[in-house]
């Protein structure tokens, strides 16, 4: 679990040296993240992926399998897929020059937490890292305004289908489906009471729930009990 005094671990896979280093030095500034990495091509992405404990990957679609290879967006998906498939537990945002709508659908379908473009802000690719190292979506209005334009009702599906949890949440979301109380749980699974109920606040925040049977409700409709 992230605390708040913990600074988000971050892995940069991007191709381009001047904007892999502009955005090290950039988010470096601040003691809210540390960079553990910097990827250039797929391969690397792969390795460090299980290598290092990672909160955040900030992932240029357009990348080279090795080396200085042609780049080509499917690695870039490629590496998503895997994030997917292997269920590592880490948030990724997609920071690309592409704004075509397929290409954005099929990210998010592949698992991205958060789509922006290369053409943000500094001041909006913290917010994002911030909010989706914090367990939400982040979606840069420009591409908001790309999906809503082709699909009115694609952000309310992908909203639906946005959450994702760790390990340790889906363990105390099953319990708590069970109906144990936070101390049974936390005799159960060696926590503090204190920390089990940080992580029913997470959950119940994470779904817009009120209570634990809406939590459950919730997390049945979603297929994720």
């Amino acid at each position: 679990m992230i605390h708040p005094s913990s600074p988000l671990k971050i892995l940069i896979v991007e191709d381009q040296q001047l904007i892999a280093e502009s955005f090290t030095r950039l988010l470096s500034d601040s003691e809210s993240f540390e960079i553990v990495g910097i990827c250039s091509n797929k391969i690397e992405a792969m390795r460090a992926l299980q290598l290092y404990k990672l909160d955040v990957v900030l992932l240029d679609l357009s990348l080279p399998e090795y080396g200085r290879d042609q780049p080509g967006a499917d690695r870039g998906f490629a590496i998503l897929s895997h994030i997917r498939d292997q269920r590592i537990a880490v948030r990724t945002i997609v920071l690309s020059n592409f704004n075509d709508y397929q290409l954005i659908r099929k990210a998010m379908s592949l698992g991205a937490n958060g789509y922006l473009l290369k053409s943000t802000s500094s001041i909006e690719l913290m917010k994002a890292i911030r909010k989706v190292g914090g367990g939400e979506q982040y979606l840069q209005p420009e591409v908001r305004d790309i999906l809503q334009q082709k699909d009115p009702n694609y952000l309310t599906q992908v909203s639906l289908e946005a959450v994702q949890l760790t390990s340790r949440e889906t363990q105390i979301l099953g319990l708590i489906a069970r109906g144990f109380t936070d101390q049974e749980i936390a005799d159960q699974i060696g926590l503090k009471k204190f920390t089990v109920n940080e992580f029913r606040s997470i959950l119940l925040r994470k779904f817009e729930a009120k209570n634990a049977a809406e939590l459950v409700n919730k997390a049945h409709e979603q297929k994720l009990l």
